[in-house]
């Protein structure tokens, strides 16, 4: 499962930034407004790796991955501590009740591996804020993904019409 939300949460922030390349920084190397926001809106996290992306265009951006009660978060934001883009890794016991309402219905036999928040905050020339839902069933060894827009609506893949930043 560690090695799935790793891979999720690179195919995810790889979608959202392009194809970035990720550099590890330590703290201080991090501006104090990005902190900020951080430390604001997520005060009782714990783990916190921090490193830096930049967009297909240059763009400079800060990632963040963390613990936050008891969800891993990814939370990237522009260097003057906008938060761009969040993704959250829900326990099962905190999985939104639709998602885990269609994996019963869908399939015999399931594990829910992962259920995921991806958010892309309304950033730059982009004016909405998109959310989609991601639920990954393992059956039979097999995962599979399925996709969910805000309203519960059932997507065949990642929604990137309205990425913050692409």
């Amino acid at each position: 499962m560690k090695l799935f939300r790793t891979l999720a949460i690179i195919l995810s922030t790889t979608i959202f930034l392009g194809h970035a390349q990720a550099q590890e920084l330590t703290e201080d190397q991090v501006p104090l407004g990005v902190q900020s926001y951080l430390y604001t809106h997520y005060p009782s996290s714990n783990n916190v790796k921090w490193s830096v992306r930049k967009n297909e265009e240059g763009t400079k951006f800060y990632q963040a991955t963390l613990d936050f009660n008891t969800e891993k978060v990814t939370a990237v934001l522009a260097k003057d501590g906008v938060l761009v883009y969040e993704d959250i890794e829900y326990t099962a016991s905190k999985s939104p009740i639709h998602i885990v309402d269609y994996a019963a219905s869908n399939y015999d036999k399931f594990k829910i591996v992962g259920v995921h928040k991806h958010t892309n905050f309304a950033h730059g020339t982009n004016t909405q804020t998109k959310v989609n839902y991601e639920l990954v069933v393992k059956v039979n060894k097999e995962e599979s993904i399925v996709w969910f827009d805000e309203g519960m609506y059932r997507h065949d893949k990642f929604e990137t019409s309205s990425l913050a930043i692409k």
